[in-house]
This record gives structure tokens, sequence and C-alpha cells, in this order.
């Protein structure tokens, strides 16, 4: 599980400039004081990324608790950690299909339904014209769900936790990886970068497909008995 966290942190703290091209704007709008009560934005600022927080952690307890359900219901056909091994897959074939994109090709991708988006745009309208703790709080907790493959990425890895409390904590540690890009937000980050930001789009790939496959290895190999409970006297894998 150490090395699970250590591998959501580190490819999340890599793709964190994607999370600036998304939500930099929106962010910098949105920690804007515009009000002489506010000095700062360090208020408003901590007010967003909270309200990022509470979606991502809420999206990770949902997501773990229905990858517990499926594991529940995949255990009945003899084989274990299903929710795991489903994430696994649908991580590395993110990772592939974003470095299929940097390789000139065109993947499909999923969108969400266009009332989602238009509900998140109608909502970032309304919550402008709040207070700028308020507002900034506000936008924090709709940026979040703005449609982002990179985010469901990682709410599928949650979902292989097979617990509300590890998908909490997953997205939890995902959120961490996101805030010093943010935190300097962005384009302090980028030009400090430099050349190398072409590159990590690529490393960032690279690890979520390691982390797939490492999600499917893990639950797949291991000890393999039969059980006289599995039906048909099927074999059950446990993870180790």
């Amino acid at each position: 599980m150490i090395s699970l966290v250590a591998g959501i942190f580190a490819a999340s703290l890599l793709g964190s400039l994607h999370c600036v091209g998304m939500c930099g704007a929106l962010m910098s709008i949105a920690i804007t004081p515009g009000d002489e009560l506010v000095q700062s934005s360090r208020a408003p600022q901590a007010a967003f990324h909270l309200g990022r927080l509470i979606v991502y952690a809420i999206f990770g307890a949902l997501s773990g608790l229905l990858g517990s359900v499926v594991n529940d219901a995949v255990t009945l056909s003899g084989v274990a950690n299903g929710a795991a091994i489903i994430a696994g897959f649908a991580v590395a074939l993110f990772g592939v299909a974003t470095l299929a994109r940097r390789a000139g090709y065109n993947p499909p991708r999923l969108n969400l339904p266009k009332w989602w988006v238009s509900t998140v745009v109608g909502g970032m309208l309304r919550v402008a014209r709040w207070a700028p703790v308020v507002r900034a709080g506000g936008a924090g907790l709709l940026v979040s769900l703005i449609p982002c493959g990179w985010l469901y990425t990682f709410v599928a890895v949650a979902g292989g936790s097979g617990g509300w409390h590890l998908g909490l904590l997953i997205m939890a540690v995902f959120w961490m990886g996101t805030l010093p890009a943010l935190l300097t937000l962005g384009h302090y980050a980028q030009s400090l970068l430099g050349g190398a930001r072409g590159v990590l789009p690529v490393v960032t790939a690279i690890c979520l497909v390691g982390i797939g496959v490492w999600t499917v290895v893990s639950r797949v190999h291991g000890a393999c008995t039969p059980r006289e409970s599995a039906p048909f006297n099927r074999v059950v894998c446990n993870a180790p």
C-alpha cells in the first residue's frame, strides 16, 4: 500500500501542470480578493483548495465503496480483488492513451453529459458574485467537477482500493500532489521546469502505466488455491 501511495503522489506531482492547464485560470480568478476587507489571497486560496479536497475525498470514498461492492459481487464468481484488477486496467489504458496522443494518434475520449458541463459552468457564474473567500471555496468545489480524465483516472485507482477509507486516502494523496504547481500559480512552475515541460506528460503517462500494471499484477499474482466455498470448485487468487 505504501508503494502504491508513493506512486500516486509521484504521478500526481509530475502531472500537476495538467491541473494548472485545466484549473489555473479559474483558480486565479477565484482567489483574487477583489474586496478591501481581504488584504491577500491566502484565505481565498486556502478555501479554493479546501473545496477541491472535499470533492476529491467524496469521490474517493464513493469510488472505494463501489469497489468493495464490485469485489463482493465478483468474488461470488470465484475471483478475488476484481475492483483492483479493473481499476488497474483502466489506469494503464489511460496512460497508454496519453502516450498515443503524444505520438500523434487520436484515441477516442469519454465525455460527460452536456447537462453536467452546463451545470458546472452555471454554478461558476453564480459563485462569481459571492464574497471572496466563499467564492473561492465554491469555485474549488465546482472546478473539481469539470470533466477531466486525469482526475477520474485516480478515482478509478481509489475504486480499486476496495474500501471507502482507502479510497479517501488515495484521493487525498492525489490532491497533495497537485498543490505545489497550483500554489506557485502555474506559470512560475512552468518557467522553472523549462524544457522539461514537454517530457513530463510522457513520464507521467509511463508512471500511470506502471501503477496500472503493478495494481493488476499484485492482485492477480499470489497464492492460488482451490476453495470448497468457491462455486464449482473454482480457483480463488488472493493478493499478497
